[in-house]
Formats: C-alpha cells, structure tokens, sequence
C-alpha cells in the first residue's frame, strides 16, 4: 500500500490553482493506450520498452525524477493447460529468476 500512495503522489499536479490527478485503472493494454496518447489525449504511465519510442514513433519515455522502483508478479490460473509456446515462455523464466 506504501507504493501506491507514492505513485499517487507523483502524478498529483498542481498547475494554476487546478489539482489534476491521474486515473488510476488497471490495463494491460498499454498499445491502445500509446494510440491515445498519440493523438493527443493524455499521458500513460508504464514501464520502459514496452511500447516503441524509438526512430519515428512521435512517443518518447520520460523516467520518474526520483527513481520509482516498482516489483512485478507474474501470475496464472491452478492447474491451466498452456500452449507450447506458453510453457517455453514460463520455462524460461523460472531459468532466469534462478540466476538471481
């Protein structure tokens, strides 16, 4: 809960007397938002290299001032059958986090 009351309080702004919050809701769209954003309508607030702001995207990042750090859990449904593909991918994963 400490976490989110800090990153509530880094997209709180005050500009000319208006106080503009962020809306908080949970998305893992994050493509469909870049669309948004590319046309004008609003920031998105996301993790690094998720969407394209290289070479000709008009989108670019801009890193959190202080540095938020955040932790990610990857999580699934008990006893889901995955595809090949699925279970590479998971495979994989497991064989990274052991390097840590």
């Amino acid at each position: 809960m400490y976490r989110i009351k800090e990153l509530i309080k880094f997209t709180t702004v005050v500009y000319y007397g208006l106080c503009i919050k962020s809306t908080w809701k949970i998305y893992n769209l994050i493509y469909n938002a870049s669309l948004l954003v590319e046309e004008g309508n609003g920031y998105a607030l996301t993790l690094d290299r998720l969407i394209n702001t290289t070479g000709h995207s008009p989108l670019c990042f801009k890193p959190l001032e202080p540095k938020l750090q955040v932790g990610l859990t990857l999580v699934w449904k008990k006893y889901h059958l995955f595809s090949r593909a699925a279970e590479y991918f998971i495979k994989t994963l497991r064989q990274e986090f052991e390097t840590y």
